[in-house]
């Protein structure tokens, strides 16, 4: 079992922009290396985590355990959205809290990013203006997109095959045109 900091110092290690490209491309190799927190994805899923939600460092690795790790170990699965609702109440926890503003500007971009994941409107809006309130053009160009797909299909039509979902044809034309969008 790891504990948060295992979680932290495997996500973080090293120069944030020397990352970006394992973070957000990733890939067989990457998502390999991920596997090893599987089981804690696991524990975290079923509820044997929420002792991390207590403190802004531990649940900064529970948002990453919750909302990115699954998305490198269950690539092109559903199983990769399965926690996004427990990431997105312990990012909506740390922000109530003011917990971000103690976090780096990188960090504060992962607590962020379930806001950004939700097929919610509102919770797309306030991805938008937590990323703009980082002064990071790159990121709030990204949140902005998230916004625009879900604020015109109240969904991402790239999850619907993965999640059973049937597409519709404004859904299938996007996806031809513009692959996921972002």
């Amino acid at each position: 079992m790891a504990d948060p900091v295992d979680i932290l110092e495997f996500w973080f290690e090293g120069d944030p922009e020397a990352r970006r490209d394992k973070w957000f491309q990733g890939g067989p190799a990457f998502d390999a290396e991920c596997r090893r927190f599987e089981a804690d994805w696991e524990s975290a899923r079923r509820g044997d985590l929420d002792r991390w939600l207590a403190a802004p460092t531990s649940l900064l690795a529970f948002v990453l355990l919750t909302d990115q790790l699954p998305r490198n170990l269950f690539r092109e699965d559903g199983r990769a959205y399965a926690t996004d609702a427990q990431a997105l109440a312990a990012a909506q926890q740390a922000v109530a809290h003011g917990w971000d503003k103690t976090m780096r500007q990188h960090e504060r971009s992962f607590l962020y990013l379930p806001y950004e994941h939700a097929e919610d409107l509102a919770m797309q809006a306030e991805s938008v203006r937590l990323f703009r309130g980082l002064g990071d053009d790159h990121v709030l160009e990204y949140a902005q997109a998230h916004y625009d797909i879900v604020e015109k299909f109240g969904r991402f039509p790239h999850r619907n095959e993965m999640l059973g979902r049937a597409s519709t044809d404004a859904e299938l034309a996007f996806l031809e045109a513009h692959g996921r969008g972002f």
